[in-house]
């Protein structure tokens, strides 16, 4: 169990609480009852607060005023914004006066949402690229080039889909009147 860097009382969260808690920035989850909505999420709003409190005063984010900002959200949200999608919501309420302004402690939380990753499963593929390319025979291979072959594993096509045919012919092929040299000058294609 973690503890607080304030005081010595054991916080009754975990990560995984944390990421449950994030949930309650997704509007299709808000109940359509105000009576209801008045009291929605304030404990987790709280727990967050806690969670990431010495970021966001770190931040410059005054943390005693979020649970105000999060009730005026929420009403904001409700009353003019409900028809809107996700994105569209976070998006306008991050970048539009008077928005950014008046919420702008609540949005902190928001914004660290928006960039949680869900996963890790995008640096374990990394890592697991990475080992298999610097292997003990290419340790002399510089970082920029390895990381250019950790992006090339990760983010091109299967092999099977691959096509060279334009690489070579770019590779083959040379503008001789830029002052490039042809690579092979006795190689003729079938």
């Amino acid at each position: 169990m973690l503890t607080s860097t304030a005081d010595t009382q054991p916080l009754a969260l975990n990560p995984t609480q944390v990421v449950k808690d994030m949930l309650v920035f997704n509007i299709d989850s808000w109940p359509t009852n105000t009576k209801d909505l008045v009291d929605f999420g304030n404990d987790a709003i709280d727990r967050l607060t806690n969670w990431f409190g010495p970021l966001l005063q770190k931040a410059g984010c005054e943390t005693s005023v979020i649970a105000e900002e999060w009730f005026s959200l929420k009403v904001l949200v409700n009353t003019s914004f409900r028809d809107k999608d996700y994105t569209s919501l976070w998006g306008i309420v991050l970048t539009k006066a008077p928005c950014k302004e008046d919420f702008q402690n609540v949005l902190h939380l928001v914004e660290i949402m928006l960039v949680l990753p869900i996963s890790a499963a995008q640096c374990v593929h990394a890592v697991s690229a990475q080992n298999r390319i610097k292997s003990s025979l290419r340790v002399g291979l510089g970082s920029s080039t390895l990381q250019d072959l950790i992006r090339i594993t990760a983010d091109c096509p299967p092999v099977a889909e691959f096509s060279a045919t334009s690489a070579v012919d770019k590779w083959l092929t040379r503008d001789l009147d830029a002052g490039e040299r042809q690579r092979r000058p006795q190689f003729h294609r079938c």
